[in-house]
Parts: C-alpha cells; structure tokens; sequence
C-alpha cells in the first residue's frame, strides 16, 4: 500500500486546547525514530496553528471544519490513529463512529487516544482495532470493545527531551521558592487567573516568585486579566516547550492534561487544581499514590480561599513535597511515546503486508 504507516488525527483549538495535538507530535516524532512513516492531521477548534508546530518545521494536513468522513479518510495508510476532543453531542458520536467505520471499509486499522470513558460511546457504535488510555490508574478500570488494549501510564506520549532529561528533583530547594502556573492552551475554567488573584491578594506574594504560562487559546478576557498583573507576576505566551520552565521552577500548579504527566517523569511536584468531575478518579489516582497534591473544586465553595488554602498547605508541606518528587517517576516513565509507538507498529505494518 502507497502512502504512509499511520495517520494521526487530532482536533485543537478551543476549549480543546492542545493536548491532544502535543500528544500527536510526540507520537509522531517516536514512530519516525522506529522506522515508521507517519503524518499529523489536524482539525482546527478555533484561533490559529499554535507555535510549537511552526517552530518544529512538523508537517500537517488541515482537516476543514465540514470535512465529511469520506474526505476525512482520503490518506492512505495502514493504521489510523483518531485522538479526538470528547464531546456528548449525539451528532459528534456518530461522527466519530462514521470515521472508524470509513477507514475500516478502506481495509485500515483504527485505534482510538484517550480514557475509557469517553471511548465508551464510539466503542459500542464502531469498534475500533486498538484503544490507547495512557492514564494512571485507568487499567483497572473496565475494559473497552477493541482486540488491543493499551492501558496506563506506561504509554503516556510525553516529550521526547523527557528521555535524556535527569530527574529534576535533585535541584529542588526547600523551602521551595519558585512557582510555576500552566494550566493548558486554553484553561476554559480561567484557573490562573483564580490562582495569580489568590497569590497576589495573600502572604504568599512576599514568599514566592510566579511565573505563569498563557495558554494560545486563553480568552481575551483571561488574558486581558494576567496583564494587569505583569508588574507582580511574570507572564509567559504560548512557548514552545515547557523545558526551560520546569528546570526554573520548584513546584508546579497546574490541571489536567499531559502536564501532569510531564512534571511526574521528572519528580517535580505538583498541584492538581480540577474544576470539572470528569476523569476524577484517574486525577485522585495521582493523590492515592502520593504523586500530586489534587484540589477537586466545588461548585458551591469560595473558590479564592479554597485554593489559597491549597497553595499555602501544598508548598510549606515539606515531607510531602519529597514524597511527590521521589514518587513521580516511579510511576510514569518519560518514554511512553516509544512504547506505544512500538505497540501501533506491529498492526499497521501486519496491514501492510
């Protein structure tokens, strides 16, 4: 078969933010150090392409916003790869399902990027080849409808600098001093500003330094917001890595997304700020295994004196902070890209032959 071994499909943009875009990348750049032929191709959820795929000179393919499943699979490769925004919308679900069954008719394998639980609907309306759940914690929960299963951390597509990268643990000082706030590329819940309002109204401003990173898909608002603060904060836009960053800092605040997963590679320990309930038992895995301390806010709570709570328990909490940098990369290792990239090898080229 012409073409290429794997396609990877991802949506960015909006409240989708980036995540699933970075996790394509890395994919994408580990399948290239196996032997495997791969190409990234993106539907766009708003604003423009983010920097980091500029910078990295990394081809794409744009996927329009009305792409019918047909079109969608017009590239040729024997195995692709879907990590998709989730979505309860009915109509977005038989998508999905559409898209598995198109590139099934066209003698391809599928596998689908993301938790059990939001690969439950497409898996019970098109059964797809492979599911990849590169969450702690989530191999113990139930099994998907696929014939391959990769579940846990293990296979967490993390940055591949993560690979050459020590542990930083060994450079953290205590008291810890240096605080790093990257909630994701587009943070809908607008938690830094919750957290640089809790830092700069509080006694934590006269003890630590702040540095916040902006998101590209950060609303106006939001970003209009942080402004305000760079005299006393310092403001960060949309880098291209987050290396630098984690090397500056002591301690990280953060949410959901492959951050997490970064900072436990390399034992920086973190603050899980979650507003939502969705994956919540995968976010408390990381606090039942002294990984991270987690904050699940409450709808019905003074937000700003809950986290300031958090932040102020979280970094005078010495023991704890050791824990979390000794127990980190036990748990998640920095090559999860390679090892699922080795895992989707062995299908795609079986396609091909």
């Amino acid at each position: 078969m012409s073409g290429v071994d794997i396609v990877l499909r991802c949506d960015v943009g909006g409240s989708t933010g980036v995540g699933h875009l970075l996790r394509c990348i890395y994919l994408l750049q580990a399948c290239g150090r196996i032997g495997l032929s791969a190409e990234l191709s993106i539907k766009m959820r708003g604003g423009g392409v983010v920097p980091f795929v500029l910078e990295q000179a990394i081809p794409f393919r744009v996927v329009e916003d009305d792409a019918t499943t047909t079109q969608e699979a017009e590239a040729v490769c024997n195995l692709a790869v879907l990590d998709l925004m989730h979505s309860g919308d009915n109509h977005h679900q038989r998508y999905v399902a559409s898209l598995i069954d198109e590139h099934h008719r066209r003698g391809r394998a599928v596998a689908l990027i993301d938790s059990v639980a939001e690969l439950c609907y497409a898996s019970g309306l098109a059964r797809p080849d492979i599911v990849a759940s590169p969450y702690l914690g989530v191999e113990l929960g139930p099994r998907p409808r696929c014939d391959l299963w990769l579940a846990g951390a293990t296979y967490a597509p993390l940055a591949p600098w993560l690979e050459q990268a020590a542990t930083l643990r060994g450079h953290i000082q205590f008291p810890v001093r240096r605080v790093l706030v990257t909630m994701g590329g587009s943070d809908p819940a607008e938690l830094t500003t919750q957290v640089a309002d809790c830092y700069l109204h509080s006694e934590l401003r006269d003890q630590y330094r702040l540095r916040i990173i902006v998101g590209p898909y950060f609303a106006a608002k939001q970003e209009a917001a942080l402004t305000a603060h760079a005299p006393n904060v310092e403001i960060v836009r949309s880098p291209a890595s987050l290396s630098e960053h984690y090397q500056w800092a002591d301690v990280v605040v953060t949410t959901g997304g492959l951050t997490r997963y970064e900072c436990a590679a390399l034992g920086l320990p973190c603050l899980l700020i979650i507003p939502h309930e969705l994956h919540k038992d995968y976010f408390q895995r990381f606090a039942d295994l002294r990984i991270a301390k987690v904050l699940h806010l409450q709808h019905n709570e003074d937000r700003s004196a809950v986290i300031t709570r958090a932040l102020s328990e979280f970094l005078t909490d010495t023991q704890a902070l050791r824990d979390f940098a000794r127990n980190g990369p036990v748990r998640v290792p920095p090559d999860g890209a390679i090892r699922l990239a080795h895992a989707l090898a062995e299908t795609a080229r079986g396609r091909e032959s």
